[in-house]
């Protein structure tokens, strides 16, 4: 999906991440912000992962160094 602009991955990556990191502690688990940081932190890997947004382009992931 984001082959084509690749920046825009990185960025869908930075404001999913952050808004369920910081939403679902404060909203839905309000009495246990730990959990509610750990399903954060689950939630928004499974979203950026269905939507094919990354952190880091494959090319340096994998680049061996020489």
């Amino acid at each position: 999906m984001f082959k084509r602009h690749p920046r825009l991955g990185y960025i869908v990556n930075f404001v999913i991440t952050v808004i369920c990191i910081f939403v679902v502690p404060m909203f839905i688990l309000k009495n246990h912000p730990f959990y509610g940081f750990i399903v954060g932190v689950i939630l928004a890997t499974i979203i950026n992962s269905l939507l094919g947004a990354k952190w880091i382009p494959e090319s340096k992931l994998f680049k061996s160094k020489k």
